[in-house]
């Protein structure tokens, strides 16, 4: 019994021992667990463009504190520019911006070609611009600069990828391809589509969605979709669509990338002749697909008595901008 006794407590004592030498548990969520978000101390930087594309700027977040999170998109917005045309680059990652560590996100702008001013053959030299750009990080707002080799008011296109560790952005967000290239139809397990907010046209009440390449590859597709609206039963909307005037066109959808379309639907009080319902969902059907993709949604739509009460714009690559704050 004695011995028995000793040997138990000299496996106590290395219990014991072993305890005490292993290092405390790291911070919460670096491991599992819940992951800290950075919200504040994040600096923002402009880098070196990653790759032989002028228009594309690269954009270096550190953090001087302890390690958190970035994750999906930041928010951007150009100070005195009209709405235009973005997009995503790249296929969602969160990314843990360690101590004194870099992530990355690219902005790539597309500015108008300026009108010649002159017969001359060698066009003006145009002086570059800095443009003042707002960051929104995971609530948290900082301001940077960007230089275009034309004036701020040039931007016809902004779009931007989601982060990566270090100063590299996403492969995905230097990706390029044209109708041409690409040969493979874009199917409904390659694109997920979500509500991008009212759309920036200022006529009549609109949402834009957009479709975001979610496969393994670039893929092309046509810009005339199917949609309609669902209540909260998953009942769709009696809705009858307008006919469309706009010419199908194939558009190529980099890994990664979007393109979006605007619904215009009516709303306002109900009268006698209306019923207004609240739309939960969207289900958006490709040419030739059966099933369809289904995003959340939140719109007060009032089906008229008679005639169209839903219009479809086409597809277009991008999702357009909401006014820039001032």
């Amino acid at each position: 019994m004695g011995s028995v006794m000793a040997r138990l407590s000299v496996l106590l004592a290395m219990l014991l021992v072993t305890a005490a030498a292993s290092p405390p548990p790291g911070p919460p969520g670096l491991h599992g667990g819940l992951r800290p978000i950075c919200i504040g101390g994040v600096t923002i930087r402009s880098a070196v463009p990653s790759a032989a594309d002028a228009h594309e700027i690269v954009v270096v977040l550190t953090r001087p504190g302890p390690p958190c999170f970035v994750a999906n998109y930041p928010q951007l917005a150009v100070a005195g520019a009209k709405p235009f045309p973005a997009g995503r680059l790249s296929v969602a990652a969160p990314v843990l911006l360690g101590t004194g560590k870099s992530a990355a996100f690219a902005i790539r702008t597309v500015t108008q070609n300026a009108a010649p001013t002159s017969p001359s053959p060698e066009p003006a030299p145009t002086a570059a611009a800095v443009c003042e750009l707002e960051l929104l990080v995971n609530g948290l707002v900082a301001r940077g600069r960007i230089t275009l080799p034309q004036p701020c008011a040039a931007l016809t296109e902004l779009d931007v990828s989601s982060y990566a560790s270090g100063t590299v952005p996403p492969p995905e967000a230097a990706a390029s391809a044209s109708p041409a290239s690409v040969k493979l139809a874009c199917r409904p397990q390659d694109l997920a589509v979500r509500d991008a907010g009212p759309d920036a046209a200022p006529e009549g009440t609109r949402e834009r969605y957009a479709l975001q390449n979610v496969g393994l590859g670039p893929c092309r597709i046509g810009s005339l979709l199917d949609a309609g609206l669902r209540d909260a039963a998953g009942a769709p909307i009696p809705l009858v669509v307008a006919p469309r005037t706009m010419m199908a066109m194939l558009l190529a959808l980099p890994r990664g990338h979007e393109a979006s379309f605007a619904l215009a639907y009516p709303s306002g009080a109900p009268n006698g002749e209306q019923r207004c319902v609240t739309a939960d969902s969207i289900a958006v059907t490709l040419p030739g697909a059966g099933s369809p993709l289904l995003a959340p949604t939140r719109l007060s739509v009032c089906p008229p008595a008679a005639g169209p009460g839903l219009r479809i714009s086409n597809l277009q690559l991008g999702v357009p901008l909401p006014a820039a704050r001032t």
